[in-house]
């Protein structure tokens, strides 16, 4: 895991996963990308083949010790490689919302 800043004492550091957009304290972020992974991919094994997602990269986000820069990308590439597109409007939404009618 990044060794981030120092953020002001007592403030409890927060990272984003890339493949859920959720928030996770530094420690526990490792931890829960292990079952994200397997939550991740149990869903899409679920769908029909033309319409699963590959499960989205961290590319570069190893590199990074800025805290604010790392949750920018990690969000990113949530927002471009997780999140559905609706084929009505074109919004993206969570797996758990249902698309527009």
């Amino acid at each position: 895991m990044q060794d981030f800043q120092q953020t002001p004492k007592g403030k409890l550091k927060v990272v984003v996963c890339y493949i859920c957009g959720r928030e996770f304290g530094v420690n526990s972020l490792n931890i829960h990308q292990k079952t994200c992974f397997a939550k991740f991919q149990d869903e899409q094994k679920k769908k029909p083949k033309d319409q699963r997602k590959q499960l989205p990269q961290n590319t570069g986000l190893e590199q990074i010790k800025d805290l604010e820069e790392f949750n920018a990308r990690a969000t990113q590439i949530y927002n471009s490689m997780s999140l559905e597109q609706c084929n009505l409007c074109g919004r993206t939404y969570s797996q758990s919302i249902k698309r527009c009618i």
